[in-house]
């Protein structure tokens, strides 16, 4: 089975986070994302502070190469066709590897480095790079556009072939300014818990193309009845700009 367009590539991208720690067990998502330096790739997966934050234990799912070239996913990513293991994955233990987080605490990001796991050979890896992502600074998204974001709502997905749920949303903030002060922006789409971590992407129709725009970390609630909370189907996403800035400042400061 062919598959072609970043939308596609994008759903084995997006990774299902299981994070273990010492009062509660939480499920995220992440996604796989390279900083090209010189003749370098440096690779992390990117999620939210709040996902991992004092863990003992982090459990990432990749998706496999596959053995049986007559019955897979050949995908054909921005790096070259690659042949993706329809059914089964690899959950990897991260719990060893190197964690950071964005030095400002009201940001949201977390980064897991990956480079033991860019360099097997059994994984099925489509990462993204800083090429992919919008270029807040000469850029503007008319409110009420469009935008996808992926992820695993209360662990949601499509459990045959272990994919994540694709959701849409509307821009609901005027992005030339940051949200409430910090580097954000409000969408109009339903995010629930699990979604924290999701990319969120917004497609150019007439190039045949798309860049990521943000990363999920909150719902917006209406407080009821006490610990009663109504979801206002609005969610907040950190401005994808701040990922370079947080993997630049901890390489070269």
């Amino acid at each position: 089975m062919i598959i072609n367009g970043w939308q596609k590539c994008a759903m084995f991208n997006t990774i299902l986070l299981k994070v273990e720690k010492e009062k509660s067990n939480n499920i995220g998502t992440g996604f796989l994302f390279v900083y090209e330096f010189e003749n370098n790739i440096i690779p992390f997966i990117v999620t939210n502070r709040h996902v991992i934050e004092d863990y003992k234990f982090i459990k990432a799912v990749f998706h496999k190469r596959a053995t049986d070239l007559n019955d897979c996913f050949t995908v054909n990513s921005p790096s070259g066709s690659l042949n993706i293991d329809k059914y089964n994955y690899a959950s990897i233990d991260m719990s060893s590897n190197e964690v950071f987080f964005h030095k400002n605490k009201a940001i949201d990001l977390a980064f897991i480095s990956c480079n033991s796991i860019i360099k097997r050979n059994d994984l099925a890896l489509v990462p993204f790079s800083q090429k992919m992502i919008l270029d807040w600074e000469n850029s503007s998204i008319p409110p009420g556009a469009s935008l996808l974001f992926f992820g695993y709502p209360k662990e949601l997905m499509e459990k045959t072939h272990h994919l994540p749920i694709v959701r849409t949303a509307n821009m609901a903030s005027l992005s030339e300014v940051d949200f409430d002060g910090k580097p954000e922006f409000l969408l109009d789409g339903v995010v629930w818990p699990g979604s924290s971590g999701s990319p969120v992407f917004i497609e150019d129709k007439n190039k045949d193309s798309f860049s990521m725009v943000g990363v999920i970390y909150e719902y917006k609630y209406f407080p009821e009845n006490g610990n009663l909370r109504t979801n206002l189907s609005l969610g907040t996403a950190i401005k994808s700009s701040e990922i370079i800035s947080c993997i630049e400042d901890v390489l070269f400061s």
